[in-house]
């Protein structure tokens, strides 16, 4: 099939943060670092906007290197690369799809060749669609939302785990909806579920 979720009616994929009004607080200028990732590498996924921003922004002011990982929201990446700069940090952008694995070994390749180390992974990018019942549940839109919040999980995290020392940190982000379900996000409280169930595996083995 050639549908994807941006041609589903009602929904524009991906976001931009660069259109949103008011604009999202990534920043508590307050907040100073004091080092404590200091000489350490992370990839962030979802790194251009939200979340995923402010985690780069806060391990660049404790002086952490950062690869950001972003599907092509070029404005936004660029933005976040700068605030990444603004405090000291390098910011690799690597802009691709984490639903190709192909691309998940990708992202650590290009961490490892710029940095020669990998100590941090953080999980974050992912995507919900709201639906009102479950029979109005897309099977496209599932599908993408399950290659993009849980698959790319997998592979990036069975692609880095190779190259991480003991020490190093994976760092997942499930949501409350793991532990409550949200009646208007069936498929994504799923995910988040999946996400959840893996993370508690992983940190057993």
């Amino acid at each position: 099939m050639s549908e994807s979720p941006q041609d589903l009616p009602g929904q524009q994929l991906p976001g931009r943060e660069a259109s949103m009004h008011p604009r999202p607080v990534h920043e508590d200028p307050r907040y100073r670092g004091s080092g404590k990732l200091d000489g350490k590498v992370a990839i962030i996924t979802g790194a251009d906007s939200g979340i995923g921003k402010a985690v780069a922004i806060a391990f660049a002011k404790e002086s952490a290197r950062c690869v950001l990982s972003y599907l092509d929201e070029h404005e936004d990446a660029r933005d976040a690369q700068a605030q990444v700069r603004r405090h000291g940090g390098d910011g690799l952008l690597v802009p691709g799809d984490l639903r190709s694995r192909a691309h998940c070994e990708h992202v650590v390749e290009k961490a490892l060749r710029r940095y020669g180390a990998l100590d941090i992974l953080v999980n974050h990018a992912g995507e919900q669609y709201q639906t009102d019942t479950l029979e109005d549940v897309d099977d496209v839109a599932l599908r993408h939302l399950f290659e993009t919040n849980v698959y790319s999980m997998v592979y990036l995290s069975r692609a880095a785990l190779r190259h991480m020392k003991p020490g190093a940190a994976m760092v997942n982000t499930v949501s409350v909806v793991a532990y409550k379900g949200q009646p208007l996000l069936l498929d994504y409280s799923a995910s988040k579920g999946a996400n959840l169930a893996f993370t508690r595996a992983l940190a057993a083995c």
